[in-house]
């Protein structure tokens, strides 16, 4: 079981797998043929800790000061309203149950940030829904996988009743309230 962070923290849970090699598409995998676009998925992050992002939830709400600056609602509005793109619904919470098992298609090892355009432990995502995304964390077990979160009141009731994969670290930063 993970530590669990104080109240109004930033949680940062990495998930163990074997050895992640840089980022770029292997022989076997087409990074631009799929629909990795749709899927919410980047296979080459441009975020210097991590490798690929995987979403399977978008959107969020503002719960602390180290929200004011939100890089992913900043990205997600530019897009409010245009048809077909995935952000067409801005930042709002979106669930995307089609985007459950992209890491199992991809063949070689990633450090992957989970949901880097919202936060897995928000109040509106069901907890099934919770925990099919570490379902297949748990299948896809020759990644690492990254989860941050703001909402660590709903981290420590989740916790316990998540089926969790190995942990090959933790972290956590907090937020002063104003």
């Amino acid at each position: 079981m993970p530590l669990l962070p104080p109240r109004r923290a930033v949680a940062a849970l990495a998930v163990s797998a074997p050895v992640v090699r840089p980022c770029g598409p292997a022989p076997d995998e087409n990074k631009y043929g799929s629909d990795a676009y749709h899927l919410g998925v980047a296979d080459c992050s441009q975020i210097e800790w991590t490798h690929a992002t995987w979403n399977p939830v978008t959107g969020c709400d503002k719960v602390s000061p180290g929200c004011a600056h939100c890089y992913a609602e900043t990205f997600a509005e530019r897009f409010r309203g245009v048809p077909d793109h995935p952000y067409q619904q801005g930042f709002d919470l979106k669930l995307w149950p089609e985007r459950l098992n992209v890491p199992l298609a991809w063949k070689r090892p990633r450090l992957i940030f989970v949901n880097s355009m919202s936060d897995l432990f928000h109040e509106d995502i069901p907890f099934a829904f919770v925990q099919s995304i570490f379902c297949t964390m748990r299948q896809a077990d020759w990644h690492t996988f990254q989860i941050l979160t703001k909402r660590a009141d709903r981290l420590a009731e989740l916790a316990p009743l998540l089926d969790w994969p190995p942990m090959s670290g933790s972290g956590c930063r907090g937020f002063k309230s104003r």
